[in-house]
């Protein structure tokens, strides 16, 4: 194998014939290094938050859904059966009523059994213990029921049914979390 001399291009000016220009150093100083960790490591973090809010938004939303559709699906089996059915709202989401002679709305809790709250939800409710649905999808009680998120600083959601067609609004909670909620409390959402 013949061994070729380097070409005048890579000859570095002022160094001796046969030694080739390197060029700007290959990698990174250490200290360019500590910046681009230092940057990363802030990026990072302010992604996590936003990560953790928006997980923390998507679960009090599913939570109002469940809630919303327990009432809905509740309501629709009572007036397809043409009988009144109830169902229990409890803090792990809808349950069997405890109301003796007052038969469970059963196919509204079987789909209900796979939308149970997330446990960092904290529920309240204004609603008896159990509620009831005629046979003509009227309902016999009323109420607030408000989901707050235990770990972080969003506003609690909030749904109020009224009474007796079972009209219900929605929107984030303002009143007291501690006290009972008060169907005044819950406001209409911000775009």
């Amino acid at each position: 194998m013949l061994h070729r001399p380097p070409g005048p291009e890579a000859v570095a000016p002022g160094r001796p014939n046969g030694t080739r220009f390197s060029g700007p150093s290959e990698g990174f100083s250490l200290c360019e290094l500590l910046v681009v960790l230092a940057v990363a490591g802030l990026l990072s973090g302010l992604l996590f938050r936003q990560g953790s809010r928006a997980m923390a938004r998507q679960r009090l939303d599913h939570g109002l859904q469940t809630v919303l559709a327990g009432l809905s699906l509740a309501r629709s089996e009572a007036r397809e059966r043409a009988r009144p059915c109830g169902l229990q709202l409890e803090a792990s989401g809808w349950t069997q009523p405890r109301r003796p002679g007052l038969d469970p709305c059963e196919q509204a809790l079987a789909s209900l059994r796979r939308r149970p709250l997330a446990s960092e939800i904290r529920l309240s409710h204004s609603f008896p213990g159990s509620l009831r649905f005629t046979g003509q999808g009227l309902v016999l009680d009323g109420g607030t029921a408000v989901l707050e998120h235990r770990s972080d600083d969003l506003r609690p959601l909030c749904a109020v049914m009224s009474l007796p067609l079972g009209i219900v609004r929605t929107g984030r909670y303002h009143g007291d979390a501690a006290a009972p909620p008060l169907a005044r409390h819950c406001l209409p959402r911000e775009s």
